[in-house]
């Protein structure tokens, strides 16, 4: 992963800002919100393939002037559906405040009946008997029942990622801070040992 550095202009030459300190709080940040984020999934038992814990990671995104760390989801790109939820065709019951819904166009297309037989060999699933003949279901209809089930009355949102941002940003937003005072303190120190007046603003 490339270093965080920032350049500046001052008396018409170019300097660039090492921010390893900072650099390394956000790092802190990030491990714990994907770590807890994973906790949250194994608890709530959306994990039975471990696609969506496993496709986790962080990356920097720099430029000359400024950083953002992203976080991304490269494997699991139905990450919001689990997030959010997906209201149902027939009730929003469900979640009724996510954007996405089954047969609109704004929910998962294609992949929900795939994903649902994955996921009964995964958890693993008992077979089903059928209520009528009482015989077994076999797992490709018992995969239709439940995806039908599910496009009708949608999914509940499981929020295991941005209340974990935002609660974990509370407890390391001083840490970061410190931090990035700090790598412009030494850069300043050991560049520019003249007396000079600058204002930090966080």
């Amino acid at each position: 992963m490339p270093s965080i550095n920032l350049q500046f202009q001052l008396n018409g030459e170019i300097y660039k800002v090492d921010l390893d300190r900072t650099q390394k709080e956000f790092e802190k940040y990030a491990n714990a919100v994907i770590k807890q984020a994973q906790k949250i999934l194994a608890k709530e038992g959306k994990n039975a393939s471990g696609n969506l814990s496993k496709s986790m990671n962080h990356t920097f995104e720099i430029n000359k002037r400024e950083f953002a760390l992203v976080f991304n989801f490269d494997k699991a790109p139905y990450w919001q559906f689990v997030e959010e939820g997906v209201q149902g065709a027939v009730t929003n019951k469900k979640a009724p405040n996510s954007p996405f819904k089954f047969g609109s166009g704004t929910g998962p297309k294609g992949m929900m009946r795939p994903a649902i037989r994955k996921w009964i060999n995964d958890k693993p699933v008992k077979q089903w008997r059928n209520t009528k003949s009482g015989r077994f279901m076999s797992y490709d209809q018992m995969a239709q029942t439940i995806s039908r089930s599910i496009y009708m009355h949608g999914i509940e949102p499981t929020p295991f990622f941005k209340p974990t941002m935002t609660i974990l940003f509370k407890k390391y937003q001083k840490r970061i801070e410190l931090a990035y005072a700090s790598d412009v303190f030494h850069f300043f120190q050991k560049n520019i040992p003249q007396e000079i007046v600058f204002e930090i603003v966080i």
